[in-house]
């Protein structure tokens, strides 16, 4: 397993470490250790790190994307095949329906 620091996850994401850290506070996301007072994420980060984003533009919240990405939560081996996550989509997907309807 490949581990990247803050610095690197910041660079190759796009996001500020800032972000990264309040990302973690949150749940979102997880760092596997610390080298000196950097934070060192496991290189998966950067998948998961896509799905926040993904999730984001659909228009979840930060809570909603948590409870699809929780451990404890995960009523399928995938995101596409939950229930949970379905529902998530097709609502995101009424709200944008509306907001584009409304915009014109």
């Amino acid at each position: 397993m490949k581990e990247l620091d803050i610095g690197t996850v910041a660079r190759w994401s796009g996001l500020p470490a800032s972000t990264l850290r309040y990302y973690e506070e949150k749940g979102l996301i997880r760092s596997i250790g610390r080298n000196g007072l950097r934070r060192v994420f496991a290189e998966s980060v950067l998948q998961r790190l896509s799905l926040i984003a993904l999730g984001r533009t659909a228009g979840f919240s930060l809570e909603d994307i948590a409870g699809m990405l929780a451990s404890e939560g995960g009523p399928a081996e995938n995101h596409l095949a939950c229930p949970t996550f379905q529902r998530l989509m097709t609502l995101a997907s009424r709200q944008a329906s509306r907001s584009r309807a409304t915009a014109r």
